[in-house]
């Protein structure tokens, strides 16, 4: 069950070790946070490569991205390093963070979804759901108008 109004953890750790200070990233980029249903999943792997491919587009809106997966390290580091996404991967442990959202299913997985994050770390848009026809990358790209950017 989501929270109501949810904030995200202010500070997390990557995958990597790297110490990420979430108050500082919002305040100075658009923050972008993908979950993966689960790091052996064809679709949320392809969602990743079609992201990577836009992300010229997406920086004319400032967006930075974290992906949030759930399950075994070594699989996500698997998932990071066979998309080749050049941003962090959080391990979703115990599924704090997804809980606050509404985003675990049961048997080690998560909704997929991309949220974005407001500079207070309160959630400002959410999309949940994905499939091979339908990638959220495009509904990103329309919800943040990145080409009307100034």
């Amino acid at each position: 069950v989501a929270q109501e109004n949810p904030v995200f953890p202010h500070e997390i750790v990557s995958l990597s070790g790297e110490l990420i200070p979430m108050e500082k990233l919002a305040r100075n980029k658009t923050v972008c946070i993908i979950t993966v249903k689960s790091a052996q999943c064809p679709v949320c792997r392809e969602q990743l490569v079609r992201i990577k491919k836009k992300l010229h587009e997406f920086s004319t809106c400032n967006l930075t991205f974290l992906v949030l997966a759930p399950g075994d390290p070594g699989d996500i580091h698997a998932m990071k390093k066979s998309t080749e996404f050049p941003f962090p991967f959080i391990s979703n442990d115990q599924y704090a963070i997804a809980e606050k959202y509404g985003l675990v299913r049961g048997d080690d997985q998560l909704m997929p979804a991309v949220f974005i994050l407001n500079p207070d770390l309160s959630m400002r848009w959410i999309q949940r759901g994905r499939s091979s026809g339908f990638y959220s990358d495009e509904i990103l790209i329309d919800y943040l108008d990145c080409g009307n950017w100034i």
